[in-house]
């Protein structure tokens, strides 16, 4: 799909995948990317969506976190935190990307095989308070500012 300025439109779906260190302290895993666009910038999980998806963005969320950091979540675990609608901000593919950024909060089982998968180079689990933001790709220290209002 392309918008009326002929640059191509595209839907993604980031994951904000927390992990409760004890007294309401979260950790959240990201990827240092790999790829040629930001390459060793941070990265929440995520990414495009897919025909194999079936229109579902959820299903996005899940098979990106999947392939991304060998995470397993549950769709109805997913909760809404914000969307990032930059049009061209903060993205430099040269598309309008529209990403949806879910949280949730990981039990033990579901995190225990993590490990960095598709376009990333190493998976970190960084305490949320000490996220660099300056070191974020595209714009997900919104997303990250969004989850300290929400979480501390």
């Amino acid at each position: 799909m392309s918008s009326e300025d002929g640059i191509p439109e595209v839907l993604s779906a980031d994951v904000a995948a927390l992990v409760d260190t004890g007294g309401f302290k979260f950790s959240v895993y990201l990827v240092r990317r790999d790829g040629e666009t930001e390459h060793g910038k941070l990265a929440l999980l995520g990414g495009r969506k897919d025909p194999a998806d079936k229109g579902r963005i959820l299903a996005t969320a899940k098979r990106e976190t999947k392939e991304e950091g060998n995470i397993d979540v549950e769709e109805d675990t997913l909760e809404p935190l914000i969307v990032l609608d930059g049009h061209g901000r903060g993205d430099p593919r040269g598309v309008h990307r529209t990403s949806i950024v879910f949280a949730t909060e990981l039990l033990p089982h579901q995190h225990r095989d993590a490990r960095a998968g598709d376009g990333a180079s190493e998976l970190l689990l960084i305490p949320l308070a000490n996220v660099p933001l300056d070191e974020m790709a595209f714009d997900h220290a919104r997303a990250i500012l969004a989850l300290r209002k929400k979480y501390g």
